[in-house]
């Protein structure tokens, strides 16, 4: 895929949202990072001349539209923009595929050719079979729409820069953060963070669980501005990511049971990253323990990278149990952090000597049976390395040391 960004500032659109996604908001948000919906277009273009039209969905956060078939005459080219952003495609891609995510409620499809006395014209086809929207998570006034039980009023986690300067080891674990995008028939935000070396990569099982899946996945790494005040940092798909990776891992290990899918990234994507200065978390072997400060860096709900270290009375996060049993299994870590959609698969890092102790995969609101079980609670990452042994997978010893 040929894509050019001509134009790499997004803003965020305002927009009024209707009842129907208001209502359907409130249902999402109890799943795990559910943010958008499909709409059916099915439209064949024509290619023997020029067009222009627009796809539009008032209230959408977003649009990715999927093409059932594209495949171009040679120096012909088709070109996505909305207000802030332009991207140009050309040529074949077999099989169908979305086109990369615009921010907002339209977006403009614009065809040029140079040629139309092509021989053989049949062979070329460019169809636009669905888009899927992403719902607004605002209502009329301007409110967020939040589940109260599934996360505070004003959520206890700030943006990952903030911690810069304070806190530099927080910060610098939130640079191993992916915000995964996940497209079929809905759209699914989560987190998910790269491991020891080499381009492996952790998430939940129940966020990508296929190679298909993963494949449809955009990996924006680095989705964090540079300042603490910024704007993006407290919107949902706020900040662009330094890079954005998609069909560039392949998946390595799963585990329904331990809800963890392990991935490795292609080397290209590896030379991406190194580029950029991710860094990679290490793993601890050793159980954590009740009382141990935490902190966990995530995107929630699509939102530029977070840290939760503090609870609203700016007391230090901590694990609560170990052997944690709720509707999301059983001997879990929980702890007293705010997440919700789009959490699952953070790395739940201890304070002591900033390694992974914990996977995050279970809020409040898929486990909760009553108010005294609303914490959230996480895989311990020894049972993933075991796990991990027990499959015969070599993991380096990067993921220790």
């Amino acid at each position: 895929m040929f894509l050019v960004y001509i134009s790499v500032l997004l803003a965020l659109v305002a927009a009024r949202s209707s009842p129907q996604i208001d209502n359907q908001v409130h249902t999402e948000l109890k799943r795990v990072g559910n943010a958008g919906g499909i709409e059916i277009y099915n439209r064949t273009l024509p290619l023997d001349r020029d067009f222009q039209f627009t796809i539009r969905y008032e209230g959408a956060r977003f649009l990715y539209i999927y093409f059932s078939a594209f495949n171009l005459p040679p120096d012909a080219s088709l070109v996505l923009s909305s207000a802030n952003i332009t991207q140009k495609y050309n040529g074949d891609h077999p099989g169908g595929f979305f086109a990369e995510r615009i921010m907002g409620d339209f977006v403009n499809l614009q065809y040029f050719s140079p040629n139309y006395q092509l021989p053989y014209k049949h062979q070329y086809r460019l169809s636009v079979q669905s888009y899927i929207r992403g719902y607004s998570r605002i209502d009329g006034d301007d409110n967020l729409l939040l589940d109260g039980k599934c996360v505070r009023p004003t959520p206890s986690w700030k943006p990952a820069s903030c911690y810069k300067q304070d806190e530099p080891d927080m910060y610098k674990s939130s640079l191993a953060l992916a915000r995964m995008v996940t497209l079929g028939m809905a759209v699914q935000y989560s987190t998910g963070f790269l491991l020891g070396c080499n381009g492996y990569f952790l998430t939940n099982e129940h966020n990508v669980r296929t190679q298909e899946q993963i494949d449809a996945t955009d990996f924006g790494f680095v989705a964090q501005s540079s300042l603490c005040n910024d704007n993006c940092n407290i919107h949902a798909m706020g900040c662009l990511p330094q890079l954005l990776l998609r069909g560039q891992a392949k998946l390595i290990a799963v585990n329904t049971a331990l809800d963890y899918t392990l991935v490795q990234f292609n080397y290209a994507a590896q030379r991406k990253l190194h580029q950029i200065g991710v860094k990679y978390l290490k793993a601890r072997k050793q159980k954590a323990r009740i009382g141990e400060t935490i902190y966990m860096p995530q995107h929630p709900d699509g939102m530029a990278a977070q840290i939760s270290s503090k609870t609203t009375n700016g007391t230090r996060v901590q694990i609560t149990q170990v052997n944690a049993r709720n509707s999301c299994g059983e001997n879990q870590l929980s702890y007293n952090a705010d997440t919700i959609g789009g959490s699952s698969g953070s790395p739940i890092i201890s304070t002591n000597d900033h390694r992974v102790v914990g996977l995050h995969h279970c809020g409040e609101c898929n486990a909760a049976k009553n108010d005294e079980d609303s914490e959230p609670t996480a895989i311990p990452i020894h049972h993933i390395l075991h796990d991990l042994k027990r499959k015969h997978i070599q993991v380096p010893q990067c993921f220790y040391h």
